[in-house]
C-alpha cells in the first residue's frame, strides 16, 4: 500500500513538471497548441488536487496549489484560445 502511494505521489510531481516544461516549451516557439495542451494538463492536476489533495504537503497548501493551478491553467487556455481565433 505505501508503495502505491509512493509511486502517486512521484507521477504527479512529475506531471507538474512536464505541464511546466510544455508550457515554457510552448511560449518560447510561439506554438499555441502546446500551449492549450499544457493548460489543459495544468486544470486536470488541478482538479486531481482539490479531490485527491497531494499526500505529502498540508491539506491548506495543497488546495490553494490547487486551485491556483486550475485558475492559471483556464487563464491560459481562454486567452491562447483568444489569441487563436484572432490569428
Amino acid at each position: 500500500m505505501a508503495g502505491e502511494v509512493v509511486s502517486m505521489i512521484n507521477f504527479v510531481y512529475f506531471a507538474i513538471i512536464l505541464v511546466f516544461i510544455l508550457l515554457i516549451i510552448g511560449f518560447s516557439f510561439a506554438n499555441y497548441t502546446i500551449t492549450i495542451l499544457s493548460s489543459l494538463g495544468m486544470m486536470t492536476l488541478g482538479v486531481y488536487g482539490l479531490i485527491n489533495g497531494i499526500e505529502t504537503v498540508n491539506n491548506i497548501l495543497s488546495m490553494a496549489l490547487s486551485i491556483v493551478l486550475v485558475t492559471v491553467g483556464a487563464y491560459i487556455f481562454i486567452t491562447g484560445n483568444i489569441e487563436q481565433i484572432g490569428d
